[in-house]
């Protein structure tokens, strides 16, 4: 567009010059070739009327191309506002599609995706360490719960053997004591 504009200015120019040179040429030849006296040159008025009517003609000439320019420019800027506004208006629809395009809507709320990944890698990282925390603590209180078992098992065989000597203790003292019944009972047999 502008190069059209620079283009028109150029033609224009070329066409005024083209003008300004024949209406020279042609006072230049209307004066030169008269006779004078001294400084004084004496031209007819047949020619200066053709003359004025010449000028009138290029005069006119150039002010319609002038407006036919002036209206192709015109229209020219009106073309480029236009334009240029087509040219803004897709820039904003641009960015809002790259906003769009750039935006996750996660439970209504919008993220752009630089966020949501923020966030998601975020919630993995917690939720590994969340894991490796309920891992170790299984693994201690597996261990625990091992170590009770064996104690568990421990206890039952010491409480087993406990219980073992316990029964051989009060069986000695139940034959103990019936042996001792038994003798005080011979004594009282024989007394």
């Amino acid at each position: 567009m502008k190069n059209i504009l620079i283009l028109l200015v150029f033609s224009l120019s070329l066409v005024t010059n083209a003008q300004d040179q024949k209406i020279v040429r042609s006072f230049d030849s209307m004066v030169n070739l008269r006779s004078g006296w001294k400084d004084f040159r004496l031209i007819k008025r047949t020619e200066l009327a053709s003359y004025r009517k010449e000028l009138i003609s290029a005069s006119d000439s150039i002010e319609s191309r002038i407006e036919t320019l002036d209206n192709s420019i015109a229209t020219y800027k009106k073309q480029i506002d236009d334009l240029e506004k087509l040219n803004e208006d897709l820039n904003a629809e641009l960015n809002i599609l790259k906003n769009t395009k750039d935006e996750i809507n996660l439970l209504g709320i919008k993220m752009s995706k630089s966020s949501y990944l923020i966030m998601v890698w975020s919630i993995i990282f917690v939720l590994l360490i969340v894991l490796g925390f309920i891992f170790i603590k299984y693994r201690n209180r597996n261990i625990v719960t091992l170590e009770l078992k064996e104690n568990l098992a421990d206890t039952t065989k010491e409480f087993e053997a406990y219980k073992h000597r316990a029964i051989e203790k009060q069986q000695k003292l139940g034959r103990q004591l019936l042996d001792a019944q038994k003798a005080a009972q011979s004594r009282n047999n024989k007394k």
